[in-house]
Formats: structure tokens, C-alpha cells, sequence
């Protein structure tokens, strides 16, 4: 079987032009939100920074009671970060502990849920962070795979998540698979199945993580009509109803409490 987390990070700086958020919003938070929303199977997170959120508030109320209803129904979790999207490794503790914070009270005063992870900007790591997010009441974070790999893993150790610490305080790391972040959404759907079918053929259980903006479905340029009006979305749903006897879908937090990690570092 093949566990397939669908994360996606959303921000825009602060200070941007609301017709530019607005432009966003329309393009890809939206259409991809809603189109995931006719699918009750398929699982995912979802990161909004404070920016967004405030600006979500104040333009399209609606919108965040269509987030409230998939984090209801079990479908969306909503993923954690620094609420103005900072590098946290450039800050003093209290004020990660404040930025942070900040985002996790508005998660929980907005939609009910207590955050169990974050969205670390630009996948910044650095060696103090397990004590930061656990001191926050976070388990988790994203990194990209090449961090593991410079860390002395291979390809084929990367089956995973992985635990890492700080001062005895762990920290649960999720490897962002680099090959999904290329073929999706930029290359048919049907090439992000054949290569989780590669995996699964393997002969072993696997966790695969898809973590990368979500303005990259609907805002880059060209990416509205292939991904919407071109049906990749669509035709990339439909593959994984179809494939569900060997591919599900998982929020992010459900790999900690389904499956075992696959080391430490």
C-alpha cells in the first residue's frame, strides 16, 4: 500500500495588492479547494498563513466556512507556521513561540482544531527546531528530501518519515518526494501514478509526500487551463478513486498515528 499525503502551502507576502490575492484566490485557492471537496476520499492539509486567513476574513468569509466544513468531515487538516511566514531559524525563540502561537489560536478560534503541524518557510531547517515546534505543541514538519539525503540517506531509505530531536525533545520529519513536486501538476496525472505504481512494486509499504504551494495549481502562469480547464485535476482524482485498492490518501498528522517511523537522524 501506498500512503499519499497531498499538502499544500499558501501565502502571500504581506503588503501584496489585494487585486493580486484576489487574482489568487480566484485562480487556485478556490477552484482547488472546491474541486477536492467533491471527493470525500481523498484527504489532505492545507497551510494558510496569517496573512491569507485575515484577508480570507475580510474578502470571502465563505470561503473559510468551505475550509471549516472539510476540516468537519475529517477530509482537510489544517497545517500550522509562523503566522507572517518568517524564517524561523533567523529568530529569537520568543518570537518564533509568538508567530507560531499567533497562527495556532486563530486555527483553533476559526475552525476548531488544534494544529499538530507547521509549514517551515522556504523549508528552512535548523538544529533548534524540534525543540521550538514541540515547546509549540507541534509533532511535525515538511522538509525537502534532499535534507535527508545530505544527512547520509539513499533513495531507497526514504520510505518514511523520520525522528529527529532537540534537547530530548523529538520531532517527526515528513521527506517532500522531489519527483512528484516536478510532475505535479506540470505532467499528465497518469506519470504521478506510474511512478507511485514504481513504489508500490517495491514490495513494501510506503509513505509519499506531495508538500509545495498551492498557488502552483491555477496561479503560475498557464497552470489555470491545464490544471482546471484542461482537467488535470480532475483526471488526477478520478486515477486515485480508481487506484484505491493500493494508493490512499492521508493528512499529514495521520502518518504519525498510523504508521511507524522509518528511522532516526
Amino acid at each position: 500500500m501506498v500512503s499519499l499525503i497531498l499538502a499544500f502551502h499558501n501565502h502571500q507576502p504581506v503588503g501584496n495588492f489585494d487585486w493580486v490575492i484576489e487574482d489568487a484566490y480566484a485562480t487556485s485557492y478556490l477552484p482547488l479547494m472546491t474541486m477536492l471537496s467533491e471527493y470525500p476520499d481523498i484527504r489532505f492539509g492545507q497551510h494558510y498563513t496569517g496573512i491569507l486567513l485575515d484577508w480570507f476574513a475580510k474578502n470571502h468569509p465563505d470561503f473559510l466556512e468551505l475550509i471549516g466544513r472539510g476540516v468537519r468531515d475529517g477530509r482537510v487538516e489544517l497545517v500550522s507556521g509562523g503566522y507572517y511566514e518568517p524564517v524561523l531559524a533567523m529568530l529569537p525563540e520568543r518570537d518564533r513561540q509568538a508567530q507560531i502561537t499567533r497562527l495556532n489560536r486563530r486555527i483553533e478560534r476559526d475552525f476548531g482544531a488544534h494544529p499538530r503541524g507547521m509549514w517551515l518557510a522556504e523549508r528552512v531547517w535548523e538544529p533548534s527546531l524540534p525543540a521550538t515546534l514541540n515547546d509549540a505543541g507541534l509533532a511535525y514538519t515538511f522538509l525537502d528530501d534532499t535534507h535527508f539525503k545530505h544527512a547520509g540517506l539513499v533513495e531507497s531509505e526514504l520510505t518514511g518519515y523520520f525522528l529527529t530531536e532537540d534537547q530530548g525533545q523529538p520531532l517527526a520529519v515528513l521527506p517532500i518526494d522531489k519527483r512528484l513536486r516536478y510532475t505535479m501538476p506540470f505532467e499528465p496525472p497518469e506519470t504521478t501514478i506510474e511512478y507511485l505504481h514504481s513504489l508500490h512494486h517495491k514490495g513494501h509499504d510506503r509513505l509519499v509526500v506531495f508538500a509545495d504551494d498551492g498557488e502552483k495549481f491555477g496561479t503560475w502562469p498557464g497552470t489555470f487551463e491545464s490544471v482546471y480547464a484542461g482537467g488535470w485535476l480532475r483526471r488526477f482524482c478520478e486515477l486515485l478513486k480508481a487506484n484505491a485498492d493500493w494508493i490512499r490518501t492521508l493528512r499529514p498528522n495521520d502518518a504519525l498515528t498510523q504508521l511507524r517511523p522509518a528511522g532516526r537522524l
